[in-house]
């Protein structure tokens, strides 16, 4: 647990340090194309998993348990010639969008988005490896790809070539340092599963016959929920255009630090609300929520107070035009703490067999968030869709704070009401 918890944080900070190298080297204009063609395979890689990124998890655990090599051998094979072609058509198709939005403002972005689409294949299958080591009990491992290797390697990339004075960046140098990237975490991945598997990999295989009903539900999950952390920057690019949604982008990294805290919760006191719960133990589960969200909330005020008051200078270190994003920043740093101090609703009801019910909060949520883009993005720009990302959390929040009081009995919000 604590080995997964430290790559999950450096993630975050790796991904965080790529990201203001990226905005510095490309200029908002260009990192605003790049911003988008990363949100756009960020958002298909999700879908063309089909659920397999969870499935793969739940059965090879079953599998191994009782020492089924064939069946392991047949999903990881089922999966495999599942989502290679699913995500081969979505990349075509991703490259078929950039070619209809044109190039209206010289940044090259055709060409960005149809090398971006190879991201699409080479991230689905990183996420086939890394479930199956997490199936195999090797969870740790499994995210040393996807958390350490691309980022760290985005960001010695993109630094060097900072420090290098690379000449007239563009996106498309942006994306293309991606899809490097991506390739030698894709390698790292194939090794560690290869190495785990060894000789067991090789042999007869049994591919399950009825794995769609169980699929697709799952794919369902993953896939509102990825949409609902990029359709805001996704729409800003299509409504107001790159640079904007440069500005945007960076408004949404930084305030995505305030999210540690949560993330935090997520991953140390999962097993521990499964556990009481299980267990009918309600008054220690009731006292370990609320200890829980007031000690996030705590340091998350700290470090949202620090944005709202410095967000300014904070964004100026990004390079001329970013300070644009400050509003943004500060609205989206509420939206946050809002909803760190509902507390983790969506992973209680995971953990206690409420999928469907977590599944309806995000829903509902994500809808609310689109319609508020379409409406307020053309009225107010960018601080339009930070009011709208903010809203939908906090609404996703709110109807599952009430499912969870309806259906657990238990009160997840700081205030213990």
């Amino acid at each position: 647990m604590a080995g997964t918890f430290g790559l999950r944080i450096a993630a975050i900070g790796l991904g965080f340090l790529a990201t203001f190298a990226m905005a510095r080297l490309l200029g908002v204009a260009a990192f605003g194309v790049y911003a988008l063609v990363i949100a756009w395979t960020t958002l298909l890689s999700t879908p063309a998993m089909l659920g397999f990124e969870r499935l793969l998890v739940r059965e090879l655990a079953a599998f191994e348990s009782r020492d089924e090599w064939t069946r392991i051998r047949g999903i990881l094979r089922l999966a495999q010639r599942v989502v290679l072609p699913l995500a081969v058509a979505l990349a075509l198709a991703l490259a078929g969008f950039g070619a209809l939005l044109g190039d209206p403002h010289g940044l090259g972005a055709p060409l960005a988005f149809a090398l971006g689409a190879t991201i699409v294949p080479l991230t689905v299958f990183i996420n086939v490896r890394q479930s199956a080591l997490q199936g195999l009990h090797r969870v740790a491992l499994s995210f040393v790809p996807e958390t350490l290797i691309r980022p760290g390697l985005l960001l010695l990339l993109a630094g060097g070539a900072l420090l290098l004075g690379v000449q007239q960046p563009t996106a498309l140098l942006g994306v293309s340092l991606v899809v490097v990237a991506t390739a030698v975490a894709l390698v790292v991945s194939v090794v560690l599963l290869r190495r785990h598997l060894g000789a067991r990999r090789h042999g007869p295989s049994e591919e399950p016959q009825a794995w769609l009903p169980s699929a697709l539900p799952l794919a369902y999950l993953a896939t509102i929920a990825v949409i609902g952390a990029q359709v805001d920057l996704v729409l800003v690019g299509i409504l107001l255009g790159p640079e904007d949604a440069g500005v945007y982008a960076v408004a949404v990294r930084g305030a995505a630090m305030i999210g540690i805290p949560l993330t935090v919760i997520n991953a140390t006191s999962a097993p521990t609300f499964a556990r009481l719960w299980a267990r009918g133990e309600r008054a220690r589960l009731q006292r370990e929520l609320t200890l829980t969200v007031r000690s996030a909330v705590a340091v998350t005020v700290v470090v949202a107070a620090a944005f709202i008051v410095f967000g300014g200078a904070f964004l100026d270190l990004f390079g001329p035009g970013f300070e644009r994003g400050a509003g943004p920043l500060v609205v989206l740093t509420v939206g946050r703490v809002l909803g760190t101090a509902a507390g983790p609703t969506g992973t209680l009801l995971a953990m206690t067999g409420q999928e469907r019910a977590a599944a309806l909060g995000v829903t509902v949520g994500v809808i609310l968030e689109i319609v508020l883009v379409l409406v307020l993005v053309p009225l107010l720009g960018v601080i339009g869709a930070a009011f709208a990302s903010s809203a939908g959390i906090v609404f996703t929040n709110g109807v599952q704070n009430v499912l969870v009081r309806r259906r657990l009995g238990l009160r997840t919000n700081v205030l213990g009401i």
